[in-house]
């Protein structure tokens, strides 16, 4: 799994953003195959990262959520301040694109998606 998603990060920052993507999304296949909830989380902070990226700022909202949620499931203090300090002005960019309205949906869905129809949501 931590190959498949370090070689889709690579990827990506490399231009290659098909191959990319596919790499991540057989790396969240993965996790979800072993269970691995960890991983699940980090692939759909990850996936959440390539959509700012290609500028869908609705599915970043939302897969930011999701790996926010994951986080939180797993408890340990898993979701850290860092990722905070990642995640908060992405979120205030999204937002002043969006719109509020758009911005709170897309919130909502991230917030309210299970673990199964998140990964379903990210393999899209």
């Amino acid at each position: 799994m931590c190959v498949l998603k370090v070689y889709g990060i690579t990827q990506i920052k490399l231009g290659d953003i098909k191959q990319g993507v596919e790499a991540l999304r057989d790396s969240l296949t993965t996790a979800q195959q072993m269970d691995s909830k960890y991983e699940i989380a980090a692939a759909f902070y990850r996936l959440g990262q390539v959509a700012q990226y290609l500028g869908s700022p609705a599915r970043t909202v939302s897969l930011f959520w999701a790996a926010k949620n994951a986080h939180d499931m797993i408890g340990r203090g898993i979701w850290t301040q860092g990722l905070n300090v990642e995640f908060e002005p992405v979120l205030e960019r999204c937002r002043a694109v969006l719109g509020e309205a758009a911005f709170t949906e897309a919130v909502e869905l991230g917030r309210t998606m299970t673990i199964e129809q998140a990964i379903a949501y990210a393999l899209e």
